[in-house]
């Protein structure tokens, strides 16, 4: 028998931590396409083929969603930025404001 993936949908089973990511991240395509001001919570549980009741589980408010993406976001920034700081040799002052500077922002939708 040829296992097949799961319809996406508020009938398949997902971890929790998957459910909270999923939302997130179809949060962030919204904010990124409609504006964080205008990506509303039912349009947010609409695209991710959930249940309202889900949403709330998760996230107490929209804001709770749109400062958790935003934490997200920071903390994905300051982890690159690392990363370029650490490639450095010690001792090289001047490639620190580089690596800062250097660091590709990434498309907050792609934050997967």
């Amino acid at each position: 028998m040829k296992n097949s993936a799961p319809s996406k949908g508020w009938h398949t089973i997902h971890p929790a931590d998957m459910r909270r990511k999923e939302l997130m991240n179809v949060g962030a395509r919204l904010f990124v396409r409609n504006g964080i001001d205008k990506a509303t919570t039912d349009d947010i549980v609409i695209e991710a083929v959930n249940l309202k009741s889900t949403f709330y589980h998760y996230f107490k408010s929209r804001n709770e969603l749109v400062d958790a993406w935003r934490e997200r976001f920071s903390t994905h920034i300051r982890e690159q930025t690392q990363v370029a700081r650490e490639a450095m040799s010690d001792g090289d002052w001047n490639g620190k404001p580089r690596a800062w500077v250097s660091t590709p922002i990434p498309v907050p939708s792609v934050m997967a």
